[in-house]
């Protein structure tokens, strides 16, 4: 996409979440915690996500 060239400012997506993080945590916290695939890191401080048998 030519906009991410010129354009489009690729921190964006952390610019609308940091600020909100508190937010989304209350919003996909449950869903993200009964999910099996999906395991917090807490030592590297994110979400790793498992596709395996899929």
């Amino acid at each position: 996409d030519f906009r991410m060239v010129v354009g489009e400012d690729k921190t964006k997506v952390l610019n609308i979440v940091k600020p909100n993080i508190a937010h989304f945590r209350e919003l996909y916290g449950s869903i993200l915690q009964e999910n099996p695939q999906v395991v917090y890191k807490s030592q590297q401080g994110w979400l790793e996500v498992t596709l395996c048998g899929k």
